[in-house]
């Protein structure tokens, strides 16, 4: 189990000894002793940026149309793949995986006159790949097995809609950045007509036209790390 008192304690047993280790890849995201997402966030900025340097030195014409194609086919996915999974706890993490995109805008002439905001007005894809995957879990059953991260209240005398999660108690920091943990404030305030679609894709478009009417938050690292809240019966993580 992770944890500071036990991680560089090793195994040994008759024929080998197994030594310890800080942080390890498991289906391509790095997991530390702690469960911070710290060497993830670096590994994949750098591969970012590296196929970013090499797809502006093998390309002359960068135009929106040609950018629209090429980000989310080739950067973008390295950014987003395992997203469930991990999430930025500071925001210096939330800025890196967002300079990234921040440099691709920067490649286009026609859009130098534009600010960075304008640039991403309708950019929340962290929330959005993490609704989809809590509508898929609770509402259409594709992931029966994930049921038991997700709490559910006991009794039906709650305010919003049937699906509405418990917000649960958290005992450490990166515990409330969770992927469980993190999303249910917003899947709790999503209205009827989302969360009722009987599709992945008609979720995704009434999602995306819930989002657009959202007021865009023009620091975007800090939409996408999650603050948390102390208080006496303890630390619960909520997002912003």
């Amino acid at each position: 189990m992770p944890g500071k008192a036990n991680f560089r304690s090793c195994i040994s047993s008759r024929w080998a000894k197994l030594k310890s280790v800080s942080s390890i890849r498991n289906l391509g995201v790095q997991i530390r002793y702690d469960l911070k997402s710290k060497d993830h966030t670096r590994a994949v900025y750098k591969k970012s940026l590296r196929i970013l340097w090499a797809l502006k030195r093998s390309f002359l014409m960068w135009t929106e149309e040609f950018v629209l194609k090429l980000y989310p086919t080739m950067i973008r996915p390295i950014l987003e793949y395992g997203a469930p999974a991990f999430s930025p706890l500071t925001k210096d993490e939330a800025r890196k995986l967002e300079r990234v995109q921040h440099l691709v805008t920067k490649v286009v002439p026609s859009l130098w006159s534009l600010s960075y905001s304008e640039k991403c007005s309708k950019l929340k894809l962290r929330l959005r790949i993490d609704l989809i995957y809590v509508f898929r879990v609770l509402c259409l059953n594709h992931f029966p097995q994930l049921m038991f991260l997700f709490d559910t209240p006991t009794t039906n005398i709650t305010r919003g809609h049937r699906f509405k999660l418990t917000v649960t108690r958290m005992d450490n920091v990166p515990h409330g950045y969770s992927f469980s943990r993190r999303v249910v404030s917003f899947w709790n305030c999503l209205p009827a007509n989302v969360f009722q679609s009987e599709t992945v894709q008609i979720f995704k478009r009434n999602l995306d036209e819930h989002l657009s009417d959202l007021c865009f938050c023009e620091d975007i690292s800090s939409a996408l790390v999650p603050k948390v809240s102390y208080s006496t019966s303890g630390p619960r993580a909520y997002m912003e």
